[in-house]
């Protein structure tokens, strides 16, 4: 039978199928799946139950061979083991009390002498995999793997659609008539920016019993998902709110939005809702954002002829539908009242920069005498808006974005 790691790719490869379908049909007027992708999500969906319970049952194998099993031979040569880690917990054993092992990979933190001892990738995308469905923006940015020097600064190019350039950033077309030989196409040039993403480092930490860094199995599942949940606020709060100084450049605080006045004070309106939409960039996949204490108002919503704008969804995520289009809730835009309560936002349109993978390191000594070893997590990411500024559109005074707020 396949090992955990590679079940987990495997159940990746289907969970991305479904991704794939889904994402394919939001593209669409008519965004319900065809028969042939009902029956193509079914049956990726059928393989990641499946594969749900495979990974289940094999872990609780390998913990058992683990607890079990005499110790690998060290290779003759370097004098180190040659098979890879069984547990989460053997690694974190091994990288406190023999961090010589080959297996155990490292990277310098930054501003410090010290090391951090890279997460193996078979625990790195379980985090991932847990982590995702946790934010709404990862889901559905534009991400830039780690590369080869993951922690390299990348530059992205973007039309300059700021001013009066609009969407097509300067470049100017004209007919041409065939019959005459001094008519010709007046030329523009269109204007290239560059946008910058250098992965910044974050890092965090959880207070771990030397009883439970003693047990593989507590620890793999206390780890994991601590370690997911921990990624994605951090990761969600700078996607959002960042200031870009030292963190990613958050989507509601740089000059991409369009803002949108409300009509009743503290209250979002039907017309509000209305005018947010007709003021989207009109290509891209897009979703409401919400603070859950707007969710009561969005809730109530109704146009001129008292029909329900909000319309329930009966899978728990997203949460339901306002003209169509999916409803998110997330806690780090502001609360209902404040600019930025609902939002209508294509997360296409925003740029990730994923660095180093995640690693760890040990303190031992803060709290020593509670009995804890302070364990640090840390890892480099990047993003910003792939937009620097609302779109002016040809009438030469409306502007649109992919991300809309309303203040």
């Amino acid at each position: 039978m396949p090992n955990v790691a590679e079940l987990q790719r495997k159940r990746k490869e289907s969970v991305d199928t479904m991704r794939s379908i889904h994402n394919e049909a939001e593209k669409r007027e008519d965004t319900n799946l065809t028969e042939e992708e009902q029956r193509n999500f079914d049956a990726a969906l059928a393989e990641t139950e499946k594969l749900d319970k495979q990974i289940e049952r094999q872990k609780n194998l390998e913990e058992a061979e683990a607890r079990t099993a005499v110790p690998a031979a060290p290779n003759v040569n370097t004098g180190q083991h040659t098979d890879e880690f069984r547990t989460l917990g053997e690694f974190i054993k091994t990288a406190r009390e023999n961090p010589g092992d080959s297996r155990v990979q490292t990277r310098s933190v930054e501003g410090s002498d010290s090391l951090s001892y890279l997460i193996p990738d078979q625990w790195m995308d379980q985090i991932a995999q847990l982590s995702a469905p946790m934010g709404v923006v990862r889901e559905k940015a534009f991400v830039i793997g780690a590369g080869e020097r993951p922690d390299a600064a990348v530059e992205m190019p973007y039309l300059d659609q700021s001013g009066d350039k609009g969407v097509y950033s300067g470049v100017a077309m004209n007919w041409r008539d065939s019959d005459s030989e001094t008519d010709r196409a007046s030329s523009g040039m269109a204007t290239v920016g560059k946008l910058k993403l250098e992965p910044k480092e974050l890092s965090g930490y959880v207070d771990v019993s030397e009883k439970n860094l003693n047990n593989s199995a507590v620890l793999e599942a206390m780890l994991i998902n601590l370690m997911a949940g921990a990624k994605s606020s951090a990761e969600e709060h700078a996607f959002i709110t960042g200031d870009g100084v030292g963190k990613p450049l958050g989507a509601y605080v740089s000059d991409a939005p369009v803002e949108i006045t409300r009509n009743t004070a503290d209250q979002i309106n039907y017309i509000d809702v209305i005018n947010m939409y007709s003021r989207r960039f009109p290509r891209g996949s897009y979703e409401w954002v919400i603070n859950t204490t707007a969710l009561p108002q969005i809730m109530q919503l109704q146009d001129g002829a008292g029909n329900n704008l909000w319309q329930p969804d009966a899978g728990a995520s997203p949460q339901g539908t306002l003209l169509g289009i999916p409803v998110r809730i997330s806690e780090f835009v502001p609360t209902v009242g404040n600019t930025g309560d609902i939002s209508l936002v294509d997360w296409g349109k925003y740029i990730i920069k994923d660095g180093s993978p995640m690693g760890i390191t040990f303190d031992p000594y803060t709290q020593k005498l509670q009995g804890n070893v302070r364990i640090y997590a840390v890892w480099n990411v990047d993003g910003q808006p792939w937009v620097k500024s609302p779109l002016l559109q040809e009438d030469g005074s409306t502007t649109v974005s992919p991300i809309v707020k309303l203040a």
